[in-house]
């Protein structure tokens, strides 16, 4: 059986659970709630606060990889986050997402397909509208 990836993950989360380490949680940074309209409100580009949120997410784990191969945007997220995830806050990543990678400056149309580790597509992203 060749080691791969996903069995490393699979060994070294049994033996943190072994060894008692398995309590340890790594906590979450909030988002701000200004960062959160209501879903009537339309969504305003700004740059900076998509960056920051892209960065947020990265560095909590949602996001796990970021491409580009322009128009599309790939992004890698963590499959039981995004199922845990109500459907406009997973509409609001990809927004951020497209406006971080560049939407808001120019007039081309993007697309951010979201896919889990296993490459199966949880979500598409594109003319405003997240299809799960």
């Amino acid at each position: 059986m060749p080691i791969t990836p996903g069995r490393l993950l699979i060994a070294a989360g049994l033996m943190l659970c072994a060894g008692g380490a398995g309590a340890q949680t790594r906590t979450a940074t909030p988002a701000p709630p200004e960062r959160y309209a209501p879903s009537s409100v339309s969504y305003v580009c700004d740059r900076a606060l998509a960056e920051a949120e892209v960065k947020r997410l990265t560095g909590t784990g949602v996001i796990a990889e970021l491409s580009q191969f322009p128009p599309n945007v790939s992004v890698i997220v963590d499959k039981r986050q995004w199922d845990r995830t109500a459907a406009p806050l997973r509409r609001r990543w990809a927004q951020d997402v497209a406006c971080a990678t560049g939407e808001g400056q120019g007039s081309m149309l993007r697309t951010v397909t979201s896919r889990a580790r296993d490459t199966s597509c949880l979500g598409s992203f594109s003319d405003a509208d997240l299809k799960d």
